[in-house]
């Protein structure tokens, strides 16, 4: 068989299809916690002791811990950049 982008293949082959219901531009750090529980970031959780458990501010949290990931993606101060970027919103189409 010779190979095709999937782009190109008819639509009954496709796994999965994803209405886009809106796109805009935002900062990165203009994300929600909910945004950034939505991107599947999981939160903050201490692992220290059972002591330290709510001392962290931040415990529990799902945007520092956006922070942490684009951070490591990106570079050390891609946060303080706060750069543009493109924020789609879509759903799964049964």
């Amino acid at each position: 068989m010779k190979w095709r982008p999937a782009i190109t293949m008819p639509r009954r082959f496709s796994k999965l299809i994803l209405e886009i219901i809106d796109v805009r531009v935002e900062r990165v750090q203009e994300i929600t916690e909910e945004g950034a529980k939505a991107e599947g970031v999981p939160p903050i959780t201490d692992r220290v002791s059972p002591n330290y458990r709510g001392k962290n501010p931040h415990h529990n949290q799902h945007r520092p811990s956006f922070m942490r990931i684009w951070n490591s993606l990106y570079g050390s101060a891609a946060w303080t950049r706060n750069e543009w970027v493109w924020a789609i919103t879509f759903k799964r189409i049964s």
